[in-house]
């Protein structure tokens, strides 16, 4: 860019100077463009600026080509990732088998505690309602009522599930 600016610096030294010189260049501009372009290299160094520009662009292309293929690479290790550890869990539950410990890692099943799965909104007793900006729902008023034995309408607890925690020495 340096050089763009040092030839534009002489292109319009050089023109200026034309100008002064002979001052008939003032009514034949394309003669004094053709002038210009012999003697000055503005024009070369303007295509150069641009064909870098050209290659930035054909880098960026290429850089958004290669993040698109490494983040579809990401998702599918993701998911790899996600569905051993579901097989992991699943040979442990059928197996019976509750820890293992091991020299890298301790695995074990552990009981998640039951969600409140709010089945019909409209049923649900104002006491367990929040007010925010917006009306919301209370689940863990709710949650912590329904543990105490109490019903509510419109709300029932899930069966608690289990996951795998794995804790890496």
């Amino acid at each position: 860019m340096n050089n763009l600016s040092q030839s534009v610096h002489v292109h319009n030294e050089l023109r200026a100077r034309l100008l002064r010189e002979f001052p008939d260049l003032h009514e034949d501009e394309a003669a004094l463009i053709d002038t210009l372009e012999g003697i000055s290299d503005l024009n070369d160094a303007i295509v150069a600026v641009w064909e870098s520009a050209a290659d930035d662009d054909a880098m960026c292309a290429a850089i958004d080509d290669r993040i698109k293929t490494m983040k579809e690479r990401f998702d599918r290790i993701c998911l790899r990732s996600q569905r051993k550890r579901a097989i992991i869990q699943e040979a442990m539950e059928e197996a019976g088998i509750k820890k293992i410990e091991s020299a890298v890692v301790t695995l074990s099943i552990r009981n998640n505690p039951a969600k409140v799965i709010i089945t019909d909104d409209a049923l649900i007793p104002e006491q367990f309602h929040k007010v925010k900006t917006i009306e919301s729902i209370d689940i863990a008023a709710i949650k912590e009522a329904m543990k105490d034995g109490q019903v509510v309408p419109g709300a029932t607890l899930s069966n608690g599930s289990q996951s795998l925690a794995a804790r890496v020495k």
